[in-house]
C-alpha cells in the first residue's frame, strides 16, 4: 500500500484500528492476501476471496447503508423528487 508509509502500516499491525479509507483498505487487503497465503494460491481460493468481498459489501448495504438511506429519505424527502 504506497499511499500509507511504514509507521501507520506497522501501528495498525500492532492493534490500531483503522481510522481512514486507506487504513481500512490496507485491514481489507492484508487480511485477504492472508487468507490466500494459508489456502494457496488458486483460481478458487481468489474467488473464494472476491465472493467473501462481494457479499460483506452487500451485507453491509442490506443492513446497514440502506436502512440509514430509508431514514434520511423519511427525514428530508426524496433525492429529485423521486424521478
Amino acid at each position: 500500500m504506497p499511499h500509507l508509509n511504514q509507521g501507520v502500516m506497522a501501528s495498525i499491525d500492532d492493534g490500531r484500528k483503522a481510522m481512514k479509507a486507506g487504513e481500512l483498505t490496507y485491514v481489507l487487503y492484508k487480511e485477504c492476501i492472508q487468507f490466500v497465503a494459508r489456502n494457496g494460491r488458486s483460481f478458487t481460493v481468489y474467488c473464494t476471496v472476491v465472493g467473501a468481498l462481494v457479499c460483506c459489501l452487500l451485507e453491509l448495504y442490506r443492513l446497514k447503508i440502506g436502512p440509514y438511506e430509508q431514514e434520511k429519505i423519511a427525514e428530508n424527502g426524496e433525492a429529485l423528487g423521486g424521478l
